[in-house]
C-alpha cells in the first residue's frame, strides 16, 4: 500500500516474494541488527509513559510525533505533552535522534547527563531555578553563554543592528531558531552588514542552516566559514593593516624585510629569476612573518648571496639542480 510508509517489523518467511534471495538477506539483517535496537528505542519510549501521568495508559507508539527508519526511531517530538519526567535511558538513543523536540512541558533539573539544557518548560514547579554553567538567564531562558557573546559582537560590529538585543538579531520566523539555548539556525541575509566577527568560529559547527549572504562584508572572513555567499565589496577601503618597524606589506601580510631583501638579492644576482617577484620565487614558507622553508630546485641558479646567512629563521632550504660552483663563506 503505497499511503503507509512504514510497518515496521513483519514476519515475511510464508509470503510468495519475487526475490525470495535477496528479501532473505534483509529480512535477517534487520532481525539480527536492528531488532535489538528497535525494542530498546521501544523500552525508551515506554519510560517516558511510566515516568509521566500525562501519559499512562498509552502505547509507545501513540506518544508525541514519531518517525522511523530501518526500525529506529529517528525523529520524536514529545513538544506540549504536560511532560514532567525525562527517563535517563533517552542517553542510548539520543544520537541516534535526527530531530528531539520536548519543549512546552514542565521538566524541571537535574537532566539526564547527555542533556545540558531543556528550554521552554513551564517551571513554576522547579523551585529556585539556575541556569547550568555556560549559560546566561535572559528573559526566564538559558542561552548558552558563546552563542550570546557572537550575536553582541555582531551588533556591536555592525550600525545596521544597532539597538537590537541578541535575542532579536533578526525578526523573521525561523531566521533566527534556538534549540534548548543553542542556536541551531541563524539566517541573516540582506541584513546590511560589514562585518562578522572571528568569534562566529566558536559556534559554527553546531548550526544547521548558516546564511550571511547578500552583506557587504569585506575580506578577510573568519577561517571557518565555508561560504559567505555574495558579498557587495565596492565600498570596501584599502588594507589597514599596518606593520612593525622593519617589517614590509604585501597583499595584507606582513614579511620580515631582512628575509625578503635575501629573495630580491637572488632575483638581482641571477638572470634566470630577475623577473621574478622575491615572494614568487620558488616555494615559500613563511610562519610568523618570518621565511622558514625555501626550495628553489632547478631554477638555473648560479650564484647564492652572502646575504644568505640573514635567514636566521630558516629550517628548510634546497636548491638542488642549480648550476652552482662555488657557495658563499656564510
Amino acid at each position: 500500500m503505497e499511503c503507509i510508509e512504514n510497518i515496521s517489523y513483519q514476519n515475511t518467511q510464508d509470503c510468495d516474494l519475487a526475490d525470495g534471495s535477496d528479501q532473505k538477506v534483509e529480512r535477517n539483517n534487520i532481525t539480527d541488527i536492528n531488532s535489538v535496537y528497535f525494542q530498546n528505542d521501544l523500552d525508551v519510549l515506554q519510560g517516558f509513559i511510566d515516568n509521566n501521568k500525562s501519559l499512562a495508559g498509552m502505547d509507545p507508539f501513540e506518544i508525541g510525533q514519531q518517525k522511523w527508519e530501518s526500525m529506529r526511531l529517528v525523529s520524536l517530538d514529545l513538544s506540549d505533552k504536560e511532560l514532567t519526567e525525562i527517563p535517563t535511558s533517552i542517553c542510548s538513543i539520543l544520537p541516534n535522534l535526527k530531530n528531539f523536540d520536548i519543549s512546552g512541558n514542565a521538566i524541571c533539573s537535574p537532566y539526564p547527563k547527555c542533556i545540558e539544557y531543556i528550554g521552554i518548560q513551564d517551571r513554576r514547579a522547579c523551585g529556585n531555578f539556575i541556569c547550568p554553567d555556560g549559560y546566561l538567564e535572559i528573559d526566564g531562558e538559558c542561552y548558552a553563554a558563546d552563542h550570546i557573546v557572537f550575536l553582541e559582537s555582531l551588533i556591536d560590529n555592525n550600525v545596521s543592528l544597532e539597538g537590537l538585543k541578541p535575542l532579536n538579531v533578526v525578526d523573521k520566523p525561523g531566521h533566527q531558531k534556538w534549540i534548548n539555548g543553542r542556536l541551531d539556525q541563524l539566517i541573516l541575509s540582506g541584513k546590511g552588514l560589514t562585518d562578522l566577527p572571528e568569534s562566529i568560529c566558536s559556534i559554527y559547527q553546531e548550526l544547521s542552516v548558516f546564511d550571511i549572504s547578500n552583506n557587504s562584508i569585506c575580506p578577510s572572513y573568519p577561517s571557518c566559514v565555508e561560504n559567505m555567499g555574495y558579498q557587495n565589496t565596492d565600498d570596501c577601503k584599502q588594507s589597514t593593516v599596518t606593520c612593525p618597524d622593519g617589517y614590509v606589506l604585501f597583499d595584507d601580510q606582513c614579511y620580515y624585510y631582512t628575509d625578503l631583501a635575501v629573495l630580491i638579492d637572488f632575483t638581482s644576482s641571477n638572470p634566470s629569476i630577475e623577473n621574478y617577484h622575491p615572494l614568487m620565487l620558488g616555494y615559500q614558507t613563511w610562519k610568523d612573518n618570518r621565511l622558514q622553508l625555501l626550495f628553489m630546485s632547478g631554477m638555473n641558479i648560479t650564484t647564492i648571496p652572502e646575504s644568505i646567512h640573514n635567514l636566521d629563521h630558516l629550517e628548510h632550504l634546497n636548491i638542488s639542480h642549480n648550476n652552482l660552483t662555488t657557495l658563499p663563506n656564510s
